[in-house]
């Protein structure tokens, strides 16, 4: 069977994250047979793309591939999974976009509710998207205020403390089912870029809400080590890029001693 033709039948259940990366691999590899698809392929297919895109954007794809591949597996389609064998690209994730406060400013003017809570509620937690998508009421404690998150990126369960503008932004959205967030718009990402432009920002994703939350902690003197439990990272490694803003008082720090 044509990999294409395969991708068409799948059913409802697997549609929701094939949809965003189908048209690339498609473009890819849809007339090709699905026993002519070899590992050797999928690689040359990643190193050509990786020409033209991010490694983070050409995993995210490799992993929709597999995916795809999994269920054709499943249903005997193919003895095996091509994708198996293929590592990811390494990904270097230096990038460090956050919002001004300018920006912010404009950003929020541009939204309309559910969404402009939201992104309140992310830039002052620090979430992760899926963290704040699958957040329930039974995870929030209005005592606090504080939310558990339990589905992380690092599957431990993270506390963090709602501050009063994240409490805010919770309270702009009564219960309706068990999620908090329940009320977002179906197309999420596409009432995003929608706003972004309305505002006149380039260059803005979900997860830079987490960088600027990050920065503005960092900017404020922010021990590194609660950083990290904030924004739940395993390692130090990944919550040092954010030192870099912290340079003024490191400097103010220094001339300290020239008052000795």
């Amino acid at each position: 069977m044509i990999i294409g033709e395969f991708c068409g039948e799948l059913d409802s259940a697997v549609a929701p994250w094939l949809r965003s990366r189908r048209h690339t691999l498609s473009e890819a590899f849809g007339s090709l047979h699905m026993d002519e698809l070899t590992p050797h392929l999928v690689r040359a297919w990643m190193r050509s793309r990786l020409r033209e895109r991010q490694p983070g954007t050409v995993n995210r794809e490799l992993s929709v591939l597999r995916g795809i591949l999994a269920v054709a597996v499943q249903h005997g389609r193919i003895p095996s999974n091509p994708c198996d064998g293929v590592k990811s690209a390494p990904e270097h994730n230096m990038r460090l976009r956050y919002l001004r406060d300018d920006e912010e400013e404009r950003l929020l003017a541009a939204l309309e509710e559910p969404l402009r809570s939201f992104v309140v509620f992310l830039l002052h937690t620090g979430c992760r998207l899926s963290e704040a998508t699958g957040l329930r009421w039974d995870e929030i404690d209005a005592a606090g205020p504080t939310a558990m998150l339990m589905r992380t990126k690092t599957k431990v369960a993270r506390h963090i403390p709602l501050n009063r503008a994240a409490w805010a932004a919770v309270e702009k959205h009564p219960p309706n089912g068990p999620v908090v967030f329940s009320r977002l718009p179906a197309y999420l990402h596409r009432k995003w870029r929608a706003a972004l432009r309305r505002a006149g920002i380039e260059d803005l994703r979900f997860h830079d809400l987490r960088h600027t939350f990050a920065t503005r902690l960092a900017a404020k003197g922010c021990d590194v080590f609660l950083l990290r439990d904030l924004l739940g990272h395993a390692s130090l490694a990944s919550t040092s890029r954010y030192a870099h803003v912290a340079t003024a008082r490191k400097v103010a720090a220094v001339r300290m001693l020239e008052e000795i």
